[in-house]
């Protein structure tokens, strides 16, 4: 199980993309209305390293050795990833590893800041939005935090572009009844002549957004409005139809772990972990059954997503046929018997039963009674206490438990 690499997932405007994560989940400087994955629930424009820049590079490198076959290398996923202090690292290390290009996806926010300038600079392609031509609108759409304001973020947009050497594509992304006007998309092309990408992508609400008011545009408002912005400007196709790949050891894992990162359709999902349609569909149907997964309404088929994890369960994050234990600074033992209470308490909670519940809570009962904890904490001093990490634990058809330290492409048995 992967916890900062993703994919590949299909990309309207990258194709195959193998996508990475670099901050938790919804963090980010602004809280757009049409977001897919949901209202931003860590605001900030503080830059740090929020994950480990050398675990991010090892699951790449494993990705890439289970056969991944991406067309790019994405840093983008749940959060900004200008966010991470460590981006230049992140970037140099994938360029070692790796001749995929590599792209990032930025709101563009703080492209202003010189740190963040100079770590982009061995990017590829950078892909920056600007959604809207004045304050309002810019307040409107992107909700942004209160220390960005729409002159400095324009600004950082014109000064980044001087200085970056590779591709800059600006996506524009268009709200029925905010900013699908003739006179509100002129004012964003005045600002993009300014800053003079290479390439300008139209975009709309494809996905379920964040707010529900928040409307698609449709495609001939798209078609009339798209010779403002000028010769380069394109609206951004549906990705690709099924192209064969290199799925995971486990499909309904990688099922599951693609949907937490982003609500995709089942052609969606096809697409993304080179599955034939009709075997995604014999993975998807078992999955909505026992509760990993759920169907939302989307503006044509349904898109599907995880379901949450439950606030109560501790850091436990449960998959079909797997459980990822956060160890939190505790040994093996300890984590793991606090895991079992969180499920324990979660099963006898008032409200329906998840089904996701039973099944982690028989894994982990066959964890603890079949796992010599003291022999393993002197076999392996980071399941002694006192470290940050994670075991991902896997139950095989046989009823026997295998465990693997940290994020990774799976098990080995022990």
């Amino acid at each position: 199980m992967h916890r900062h690499v993703f994919g590949p997932v299909p990309s309207r405007r990258l194709g195959r993309s193998l996508g990475v994560d670099l901050v938790p989940f919804k963090t980010c400087c602004y809280d757009c209305v049409f977001c897919q994955l949901g209202r931003t629930t860590c605001q900030t424009v503080q830059r740090r390293e929020w994950v480990d820049v050398d675990a991010v590079l090892a699951e790449v490198a494993a990705r890439l050795a289970e056969g991944a076959q991406p067309d790019w290398i994405t840093l983008s996923g749940s959060g900004e990833p200008t966010l991470h202090s460590g981006l230049g690292r992140v970037l140099r290390g994938i360029r070692e590893r790796s001749d995929v290009p590599v792209a990032v996806l930025t709101h563009g926010g703080l492209l202003g800041d010189p740190g963040v300038q100079a770590d982009l600079a061995t990017a590829d392609l950078v892909v920056p939005s600007l959604d809207g031509g004045d304050p309002s609108t810019f307040q409107a759409l992107n909700r942004p935090h209160p220390d960005l304001s729409f002159e400095a973020v324009t600004e950082g947009l014109v000064s980044f572009r001087r200085s970056f050497r590779g591709r800059l594509w600006l996506e524009v992304m268009l709200v029925r009844g905010v900013n699908d006007t003739p006179e509100a998309v002129q004012a964003i092309a005045r600002i993009a002549r300014r800053v003079a990408p290479d390439r300008i992508q139209v975009n709309t609400v494809v996905r379920p957004p964040a707010d529900p008011g928040t409307l698609r545009v449709e495609d001939a408002v798209l078609e009339e409005l798209l010779p403002l912005l000028g010769p380069d400007a394109e609206i951004i196709v549906p990705p690709a139809p099924f192209r064969p790949g290199t799925p995971g050891a486990s499909i309904d894992a990688d099922v599951v772990e693609l949907l937490r990162r982003r609500p995709c359709t089942a052609p969606d999902v096809a697409a993304g972990l080179g599955l034939h349609p009709v075997e995604v569909g014999k993975h998807l149907a078992p999955l909505l059954s026992a509760g990993y997964v759920e169907a939302i309404p989307g503006p044509g088929e349904p898109f599907y997503r995880a379901r949450p994890i439950p606030a109560n369960l501790g850091g436990l994050v449960p998959s079909p046929g797997a459980l990822e234990l956060d160890l939190a600074g505790r040994c093996i033992e300890t984590a793991a018997r606090a895991a079992r209470r969180a499920l324990v308490e979660a099963l006898v909670a008032p409200g329906p039963l998840d089904p996701r519940l039973p099944p982690a809570l028989e894994l982990l009962d066959a964890f603890l009674a079949k796992t010599d904890f003291p022999a393993l904490r002197t076999a392996d001093p980071d399941l002694a206490g006192g470290r940050e990490g994670s075991v991902t634990l896997r139950q095989g058809s046989d009823g026997s438990v295998t465990w693997s330290k940290g994020p990774g492409p799976g098990p080995e048995p022990r």
